[in-house]
């Protein structure tokens, strides 16, 4: 196996690594591409190599947030969570359990509905069953007081 193959695999095993691999070289094209003002300011202690540096390293961060979230996207994850304690990735998409937890609840609801309307028609039903019980009842009363 040539040098050249072990990297296109490594590439293909390590593609977020290697993403931010190319962000260093972007960043670092960015502040070699950056015109440097006439008057440095104070952040860079009037250093054009740490100007340069601050630079690099805001294009780096910049850089770095676009590719995690895109490497995060490819897998349905986002950011869910940002605050003073960090941020936090999350599923951002209904994972299949959720899925199948919200069909399993719609499901449950239609039998509750089925079910409360099934026992409404059942009372409906006894309470009409036992009046004709009653009226039967009666005709045999009447029946035997005739007799």
């Amino acid at each position: 196996m040539t040098a050249w193959e072990k990297s296109e695999s490594w590439l293909e095993r390590q593609p977020f690594s290697a993403s931010l691999l190319l962000a260093v070289f972007g960043a670092t094209a960015v502040s070699l591409a950056t015109p440097a003002p006439a008057a440095l300011p104070g952040v860079a202690l009037e250093s054009m190599a740490l100007y340069k540096l601050e630079i690099m390293a805001g294009a780096y961060g910049i850089f770095y947030v676009l590719l995690t979230s895109f490497f995060l996207s490819l897998s349905g994850r986002g950011f869910v969570k940002m605050g003073p304690g960090g941020v936090q990735a999350g599923p951002v998409l209904p994972t299949k359990q959720q899925l199948t937890l919200q069909k399993q609840t719609r499901a449950i609801n239609v039998l509750r509905r089925n079910l409360d309307m099934n026992t409404a028609l059942t009372q409906v039903a006894n309470q009409e069953l036992q009046e004709e019980i009653e009226a039967v009842n009666r005709r045999i009363d009447k029946l035997d007081d005739a007799s």
